[in-house]
């Protein structure tokens, strides 16, 4: 008898339907694609050599360096320091004190400088236009000195009735109280609205630039402690000659007696390491010290502040000149060699 089993079982094989494969897992959401980098701007190549380790390659402030907080989102725009070309160079050539932001001053020629400020405001929103005020003043070829009373540098602070800013075509701004001179902090950004100058006036300056560094009361004991007990700092004069702006203000005694006249020049300063500034001194009668020089730093989280305080060479003998050169801001490394490297550069750089 033939055997049909196997034949019925192959043909009923056959006749089922194909079998489908099981369908794929759902496939997670693709991320989206980053912005557009112009990647055919002239500057692309200097932005991700110079600032994509911080601030990112499409410019999202994430970038690859870790710092204590995030770099700034250029895809949001809304820069501190002002959002024109001419502000964004002046950032870029001197750096931000205060912040891990270093100097391109020496490391990229001008024309670069201004080709990567124009590609990093293409990075963010269009920019809205706004026509300055008449009493805005804007610091041009040399420095600017506007007297007055300044508002409280942070909040929660005190206003001075009688204050002076002093503003740097850098982009750097020292606010003074001149009552008793002193300096109270280094502003960085546009310069000042006067103001004092609309409807009855007696308004308080209204500085446009944003603290960088705030100065302790005692910063000048180094400069002034040899002369003995001081009661007031009484200034004489301000003046801008030629690219230096200087206060000129005595040392007087308690009995109101004048001990010395100081002569106070601050300007920007900057290296291949950061942004800062720096101070000069001139004081009659001093005795000249230019052997004395000392460097130090202070460390707030992952920031260092660097100083040089020194003694200059002086023509006479009854003039004491000294120069404070401030850093606040450089990113500190952990590798105690590297952080040698970094001090002795800030040496080398300063007093050059």
């Amino acid at each position: 008898m033939p055997i049909l089993i196997p034949v019925l079982a192959l043909l009923a094989s056959l006749q089922q339907p194909a079998q489908t494969p099981p369908p794929n897992p759902a496939q997670p959401p693709q991320a989206p694609q980053p912005i557009d980098v112009h990647a055919d701007h002239p500057a692309r190549a200097l932005f991700v050599a110079n600032c994509a380790q911080c601030h990112g390659d499409t410019g999202d402030g994430k970038g690859t360096t870790k710092l204590d907080r995030d770099a700034r989102s250029f895809q949001l725009g809304g820069f501190s320091y002002g959002n024109t070309p001419e502000a964004l160079a002046r950032t870029i050539t001197y750096g931000i004190p205060g912040s891990p932001m270093p100097s391109f001053e020496k490391a990229l020629k001008p024309e670069q400088r201004q080709q990567l400020a124009e590609y990093v405001l293409l990075l963010g929103p269009p920019a809205e236009k706004t026509d300055p005020k008449d009493s805005v003043l804007a610091v041009k070829d040399k420095p600017l000195v506007v007297r007055g009373k300044l508002p409280p540098l942070v909040e929660g602070g005190p206003a001075f009735p009688r204050g002076v800013l002093i503003g740097t075509p850098e982009g750097l701004s020292f606010a003074y109280r001149v009552d008793d001179v002193r300096l109270l902090a280094v502003l960085k950004g546009e310069f000042v609205d006067r103001a004092d100058w609309r409807g009855r006036g007696g308004d308080a300056l209204r500085p446009l630039g944003k603290p960088v560094h705030l100065r302790l009361p005692d910063d000048d004991a180094w400069i002034f402690a040899r002369f003995g007990a001081i009661a007031h700092r009484q200034l004489h004069s301000t003046e801008v000659l030629g690219g230096d702006a200087r206060l000129v203000y005595e040392l007087r005694n308690a009995s109101g007696a004048r001990i010395a006249k100081v002569t106070e020049s601050p300007r920007t300063f900057a290296c291949s390491i950061g942004g800062g500034y720096a101070r000069r001194f001139e004081i009659e009668p001093g005795v000249p010290d230019p052997e004395s020089s000392f460097a130090s730093h202070t460390e707030t989280g992952a920031l260092s502040e660097f100083k040089l305080r020194r003694g200059l060479p002086s023509a006479r003998q009854d003039l004491l000149l000294l120069e404070e050169i401030s850093l606040p801001g450089v990113l500190w490394p952990a590798d105690p060699r590297e952080q040698k490297k970094l001090m002795d550069t800030f040496i080398t750089e300063a007093v050059r």
